[in-house]
């Protein structure tokens, strides 16, 4: 991407993203008043919201109920230590060696589908596990069309992850596919590129029965129109949100 459209993101995404939390937030009270939504359950969603960061990529950082939780830690600065990271797969930029120590500290847990040869937690896809009081679901991340990438023999996986009853989806580089459709979340992370797969997108959100959709991909420029324009046409009459989060590191 040429440097004047990332100037551009920086400039824009912050009051962008500010101003989709408070819309969300007053789309929550609405709800509420008139009895579509368990105001504390709303509450807790907005809250959660307010707490996700992006770093370009697909890495993540949530803070909530007092754990850090890092997914795919590639382009982050150095940062809060982790309670928890998450890797979804072994490209490079979603498995980052060099990041991952870095945001390490005694008594950090480093989640993946399979091991990684630094003695991490294995979560196979389907299976759940409570780690340091956070609730964490590995589900299956595959693209049945792909020939060299993203396949379905790596045994790649996204995460559900829960706090205080609010259901994170990081669906992680994945079509929609059998074992997504049992997925249930409040706020849903698409990892693909929008621009590509809006269709497989906005399956995967109108299945999870997400009320937040976060839409992140590799190419920045996709998450400009008309890539949105064609993921919310792709959403139908979904009367989900799309929440565009601030970008809160370098694009390079």
């Amino acid at each position: 991407m040429k440097e004047k459209n990332r100037s551009k993101i920086r400039r824009v995404l912050p009051r962008v993203a500010l101003a989709l939390v408070t819309t969300l937030v007053a789309a929550f009270a609405l709800a509420t008043a008139a009895g579509c939504a368990p105001r504390d359950h709303a509450a807790a969603v907005a809250d959660t919201l307010g707490k996700i960061e992006w770093y370009g990529v697909s890495s993540m950082r949530i803070e909530a109920n007092g754990k850090v939780v890092y997914i795919d830690p590639y382009r982050f600065k150095d940062g809060e230590k982790a309670d928890i990271i998450l890797i979804t797969h072994l490209h490079k930029d979603h498995f980052d060696y060099g990041k991952v120590k870095a945001l390490s500290k005694p008594g950090t847990v480093v989640v993946a589908p399979y091991p990684l040869g630094i003695g991490n937690r294995v979560l196979k896809s389907g299976k759940g596990a409570t780690i340091q009081g956070v609730r964490i679901e590995a589900i299956a991340a595959y693209e049945p069309q792909s020939k060299a990438y993203h396949l379905k023999l790596e045994g790649n996986a996204g995460y559900v992850i829960t706090f205080g009853g609010v259901r994170i989806y990081n669906a992680g580089p994945t079509d929609f596919v059998p074992e997504v459709e049992s997925v249930r979340s409040d706020i849903a992370i698409l990892s693909d590129d929008t621009a590509r797969k809006s269709g497989e997108s906005a399956k995967i959100a109108i299945s999870c029965g997400a009320s937040v959709l976060i839409p992140i991909d590799h190419s920045l420029i996709s998450r400009e129109a008309p890539a949105l324009d064609a993921f919310r046409a792709a959403l139908g009459s979904s009367s989900a949100l799309i929440a565009v989060p601030a970008l809160h590191a370098p694009a390079d």
